[in-house]
């Protein structure tokens, strides 16, 4: 909350914080509930990254309502589930609450979102999932019980292993492929033109890094 107040008044009195005029509460409101899902997909599928994403400004009905769905959906299987699955909720808690400062119910810069918002909301689902799946394959219920790890010859070890390295290895050549577009403004925001060729900020920041270079061609 200490921190949410400084970063607050130092975007405001760095005129970063967008007045009521610029984004409507409504449209905050559904940016809002749309990137609570962008957030989770671009961890899962982290394809399209970019370093700005542009504020729509309006978002179509059918998406802020599918959203809506999605995550009252969610909200009641963790509720519904909080006895046999308690991490579920605390997790998906732990989502919701932490990304709340930076949702965009106060507009903090033109952006509909940030990736970067989500290094500590997202610890929260990675939680939440990985019980589940130790669940679901009896693996923690298992330990817990006996306090031993489970025998050479389950049939669950040797595939979850195999798994969980061949996903943190591809989630890694991912991240190191992503890195590498940060390398200079040229390259960033090359990217993020590829990715979405209207995005304004892109075209200007590209721009004035070329005008330095001295490459007028464009």
């Amino acid at each position: 909350l200490g921190s949410c107040i400084v970063t607050f008044l130092a975007q405001k009195s760095g005129g970063a914080v967008s007045e009521l005029a610029r984004f409507g509460l409504a449209v905050r409101i559904e940016n809002a509930l749309v990137s609570y899902l962008g957030y989770i997909w671009n961890s899962v599928w982290p394809v399209g990254l970019h370093a700005f994403y542009t504020h729509p400004g309006a978002i179509p009905t059918w998406k802020v309502i599918a959203a809506s769905v999605v995550l009252v959906a969610i909200t009641v299987t963790c509720l519904l589930t909080r006895r046999s699955k308690p991490y579920l909720l605390a997790g998906w808690l732990w989502y919701i609450i932490t990304l709340v400062p930076v949702i965009g119910i106060v507009q903090v810069g033109e952006q509909a979102m940030a990736d970067r918002y989500t290094y500590i909301p997202l610890i929260g689902i990675f939680v939440a999932v990985t019980w589940l799946v130790c669940d679901l394959l009896g693996i923690h219920r298992a330990e817990t019980k006996s306090k031993q790890k489970l025998p050479a010859s389950s049939p669950f070890t040797l595939p979850v292993i195999v798994a969980a390295c061949a996903l943190v290895i591809a989630f890694a050549v991912g991240a190191y492929h992503q890195a590498g577009f940060w390398r200079n403004n040229k390259s960033l925001f090359s990217r993020t033109l590829a990715v979405d060729p209207d995005n304004y900020l892109a075209h200007h920041e590209l721009g004035v890094h070329l005008l330095r270079e001295g490459d007028c061609r464009g």
